[in-house]
């Protein structure tokens, strides 16, 4: 059971299903011609520093093409906030030894730390009107609005500037 169990706790440890940010050029505000229900957003280009702390050790970078996760040491953080949520979710379910936490670190870096083209669009969630979706495992994107089914996208504030990556926390831009 624990074969099965194991990747869907790092499901739902990467399952941002709403969560990084998100920069898109020149429509911003506007319906695409292809998809004419989407109201897309621009991100502001900058970084996004981890509670807005400059000071905290991570960031995130966003420019008018990528989104990527850096930092001082972003190992010594990703570890500390799979442990956190393996704790709080299934502890009984998986036992997190260094395999397991090895994969989920693997799987956190490739989403989160890799540069990735997004797609940054209005959705009206309870909490925030934008996601910023993105490619889980780097694919090749011929155009952004491939990304809507990506599987991944991280929740944005276009109003307060501010990106939510679920493993870690509210990313808010410093200028």
């Amino acid at each position: 059971m624990k074969k099965f169990v194991i990747p869907i706790i790092a499901a739902a440890i990467l399952g941002v299903g709403v969560g990084l940010t998100a920069v898109v050029t020149n429509r911003a505000n506007v319906a695409t011609a292809d998809n004419p229900g989407i109201e897309e957003v621009e991100v502001e280009s900058g970084k996004y520093y981890l509670n807005g702390d400059v000071n905290s050790g991570l960031w995130i970078v966003v420019t008018p093409e990528t989104i990527s996760l850096k930092g001082d040491d972003i190992e010594t953080p990703m570890r500390e906030a799979i442990l956190a949520m393996y704790k709080e979710d299934e502890p009984e379910l998986v036992e997190l030894n260094e395999e397991v936490m090895q994969r989920n670190l693997d799987q956190s870096k490739l989403l989160y730390c890799e540069e990735k083209p997004y797609y940054a669009h209005v959705v009206n969630l309870q909490n925030w009107r934008c996601v910023i979706n993105v490619d889980r495992f780097n694919a090749p994107v011929e155009n952004r609005e491939d990304l809507l089914d990506s599987g991944a996208a991280f929740n944005y504030n276009d109003t307060t500037n501010t990106i939510h990556l679920a493993l870690f926390g509210d990313f808010t831009l410093v200028k």
